[in-house]
């Protein structure tokens, strides 16, 4: 039986009104300021331009799941693409709730975030986005995002940029919200942010298997997404792992590994290709590990012909 495609465009306001998980074997957040800055200008641009405007952001390749927490049964996607602006707008919204004094933008800021427990209604607290990249991460979004007042901590937050120790995710998140905060500081929020929530849109796709959200996810990237070749591979290598132990095990391994190479992480890729393969690549580093590594094919002389090995 064929899968259903899920398929959308959401205004952001709507976009956090679901619920979101970045899995293990997700990419580290690796927006720099300049990026951050551009989606801030672009925006306010737009709006200025003309305020009854819509602004095209971008897009999303999910994979959806159906959860359970305790009696609440509800519907979460996991960020196979689009991570990078719906992690900034998350840190966006942190830093309104924190600069403004209006109690109905804390609140509304606040629900963006985060669901609150109610005991009496049976609704547990639940974050808006789930950060299962790192343990670190997680527990940098609850003392710097989550926690109202957060990103007001600009001294801890220099504190972890300056730590080369620190992983790439929190360094990064922590530059993107002082850069927020000083775009705030020539930039009104009440013109800022309800053009952000009313005006600006996302387009999604999301399907419930793994298999079809990777085909999405590679799809988007033949077709101009700016995606590296080695998202596809750690996509495609990790998706395959099917102990959750295990996966969140080599994921860490990946990402230490990306973490050291930075940029060449693709060139180190296409070295270790040549390494198994023993010969130089004709293709592209996608292809070269698609024909010469998942699928290994041995050429014969005499019929001229390719075939591929029977599995082990």
């Amino acid at each position: 039986m064929a899968q259903k495609i899920e398929s959308d465009k959401l205004l952001v306001k709507d976009v956090f009104s679901k619920w979101f998980r970045i899995p293990e074997y997700q990419r580290p957040y690796v927006w720099d300021t300049d990026q951050v800055t551009e989606l801030l200008d672009d925006v306010m641009q737009a709006r200025n331009s003309n305020p009854e405007s819509q602004y095209f952001l971008g897009s999303m390749v999910l994979r959806k799941k159906n959860k359970e927490d305790g009696s609440t049964k509800y519907e979460e996607y996991d960020l196979l693409d689009g991570q990078q602006r719906l992690t900034t707008l998350f840190l966006i919204t942190a830093v309104i709730r924190d600069l403004t004094k209006d109690e109905t933008l804390i609140d509304t800021c606040n629900k963006t975030i985060y669901q609150k427990e109610n005991k009496y209604d049976s609704i547990p607290e639940r974050l808006r986005i789930v950060f299962d990249i790192r343990k670190q991460v997680r527990e940098f979004i609850d003392e710097f995002v989550k926690t109202p007042n957060g990103t007001v901590n600009e001294d801890g937050l220099k504190q972890k940029i300056n730590n080369k120790e620190e992983d790439i995710s929190i360094k990064n998140m922590s530059k993107a919200i002082l850069t927020i905060r000083e775009f705030f500081s020539n930039n009104h929020i009440d013109d800022f942010f309800p053009y952000l929530r009313s005006n600006v849109l996302m387009i999604y796709v999301a399907a419930e298997e793994l298999e079809d959200a990777f085909r999405m996810f590679t799809v988007m990237n033949s077709r101009g997404v700016k995606l590296r070749n080695s998202d596809i591979l750690k996509a495609e290598n990790l998706g395959k792992i099917k102990d959750n132990t295990k996966r969140l095990e080599w994921a860490k391994k990946w990402e230490e590994t990306e973490t050291f190479f930075g940029e060449d992480f693709d060139n180190f890729l296409s070295h270790l290709r040549t390494i198994l393969v023993k010969q130089k690549a004709a293709v592209s580093l996608l292809k070269e590990f698609e024909d010469n590594i998942y699928n290994p094919r041995s050429y014969d002389r005499n019929t001229k012909t390719y075939t591929t090995p029977p599995p082990c």
